[in-house]
């Protein structure tokens, strides 16, 4: 009952505010218009989205936050490394998706920044054999392992592909701990 009463509020706005188009000589086509397209395309995306018995979402189900772009802000605010801040958001991120790009690529690049060279081109080559070939990231994911693997002096194409292991991301997170102090 209560989508009725939504559905009543919402023609009476509508009707509110065609009102001054509709009293006005020249505007009563495109009062016309807009009265029959908004009801038509709300109607149409209520159709295709929902019903009146649709059950509401558990606040803990809903997914209020992404954590890649959390992480991704944080290392913005960093002056671009990535801290303990940011790869607890990333690994929350992974945490969720697994497959997440961006969580991937930062939780590489802190691996990088803690030394872990070899483990870094693992998580790259890895984000980079999952991608598409026209994924916009491929470009600067190849530089970052050809610059890793130059600057530990191996071949990048040595390392197998591999996601990060969960002691993999405990043992960046503490390596990222003992760098801050």
């Amino acid at each position: 009952m209560l989508w009725l009463a939504f559905a009543l509020l919402t023609l009476a706005t509508l009707a509110l505010l065609l009102l001054p188009l509709v009293a006005a000589p020249g505007n009563r086509t495109a009062a016309i218009v807009i009265a029959v397209t908004v009801p038509v395309f709300a109607g149409l995306l209520y159709a295709s989205l929902g019903h009146p018995f649709l059950p509401g979402a558990p606040y803990a189900e809903r997914s209020v936050m992404d954590w890649a772009d959390i992480g991704e802000n944080q290392v913005a605010a960093a002056g671009g490394l990535v801290d303990r801040e940011a790869l607890a958001a990333f690994i929350e991120a992974l945490r969720r998706d697994p497959r997440e790009p961006r969580a991937r690529f930062f939780v590489g690049f802190a691996a990088a920044e803690t030394g872990d060279l070899k483990i870094a081109v693992a998580i790259w080559r890895d984000l980079e054999k999952d991608s598409k070939p026209d994924a916009p990231w491929l470009p600067i994911l190849r530089r970052n392992i050809a610059l890793a693997a130059k600057m530990g002096k191996f071949d990048a194409d040595s390392v197998p592909p591999a996601p990060p292991s969960p002691q993999q991301l405990a043992a960046i997170l503490a390596a990222l701990r003992r760098t801050e102090r």
